[in-house]
């Protein structure tokens, strides 16, 4: 105490205000559990995402290749990428504690994303409510990119309700109901495969998995670097293609059925040709039906699909 009468009053207040921090921290550490990362204890959880790559080419810039490294899965909107960085706490049923989306540019893809903290902008939305589950869903309404989220009302479970994040202003609204959106669902849904068609066998012959997405294995038969158009005119795309990865549809006027159809069509024609000439084949008559639009394939599919 002598020590301490003898310094001056500017030494007196920083040592106060050192003192005063210590006691902070001390009364929150005993408040606030510490966790460590997911270990043998298995306390929490941490997912973070790295995002190795990401790229738009083809009509429009319509298609999205990316890579990423122990994720959420990604969210490709019309004119954003989001990938989600989240904490887990507890054993078994964990509870989500903090979640952050990274939302990437896609018209402008060298910019540096911007980090959204989705836990604190449910808070100031509705501190009544906390989040109940990471992500449900996503969707594009006239041009406007939003993530969907499940809340709960924090003294009534049973109390739930769905909210959209619009990525681009940050600010939330209620979710649209899904029923609402069953016409972009369709189109988001297997935009890549055309089944019962040559199309859908050349594919799956070189090792290229279509659904919603395009990935490839080169362990199944592998791609002739001069096979296809596809690998003519995008080279750096096979190639990291080959590395991992996988290509996706923006949403919104960016998944255009027909414009899809027809670049598959050109992609995967030989060297030299312009497109694939396809045709869908009965596999109960062995049929077979000349198909130029994506309309045809559509009432073609229809007709054959009670018995395909």
């Amino acid at each position: 105490m002598k020590y301490l009468k003898s310094l001056s009053f500017r030494t007196k207040a920083i040592v106060s205000l050192i003192l005063l921090a210590l006691f902070a921290y001390s009364a929150y550490s005993y408040v606030w559990p510490k966790y460590i990362q997911w270990k043998e204890d298995h306390e929490v959880q941490i997912v973070k995402t790295k995002v190795e790559k990401i790229e738009t080419f083809g009509s429009k810039n319509r298609y999205v290749y990316y890579k990423t490294k122990n994720s959420i899965p990604a969210d490709v909107l019309s004119n954003h990428f989001v990938t989600s960085d989240a904490k887990f706490v507890g054993k078994g049923n964990s509870r989500l504690v903090e979640l952050s989306v990274n939302v990437y540019d896609l018209n402008h893809i060298n910019n540096s994303p911007k980090r959204i903290d989705v836990v604190k902008l449910i808070q100031k939305y509705n501190q009544d409510y906390k989040l109940g589950f990471y992500s449900t869903r996503d969707y594009t309404v006239n041009g406007r990119d939003y993530l969907v989220f499940s809340i709960t009302n924090k003294e009534n479970k049973e109390d739930k309700k769905e909210i959209a994040l619009d990525v681009d202003t940050e600010q939330i609204e209620v979710a649209r109901p899904e029923d609402k959106l069953m016409e972009q669902a369709k189109r988001s849904n297997k935009v890549f495969s055309f089944f019962y068609t040559n199309l859908d066998d050349i594919l799956e012959k070189n090792g290229i998995t279509t659904s919603f997405y395009l990935s490839y294995d080169k362990n199944k038969n592998g791609l002739k670097n001069d096979s296809f158009n596809f690998i003519k005119e995008f080279p750096e795309i096979f190639d990291k293609l080959e590395k991992g990865g996988q290509i996706v549809v923006r949403k919104g006027d960016y998944n255009d059925p027909e414009a899809i159809f027809q670049d598959m069509r050109h992609w995967f024609a030989p060297v030299g040709q312009d497109k694939l000439d396809v045709i869908a084949t009965d596999p109960k008559t062995n049929e077979q039906t000349p198909i130029n639009t994506y309309q045809e394939y559509k009432k073609w599919y229809e007709k054959h699909r009670d018995h395909l």
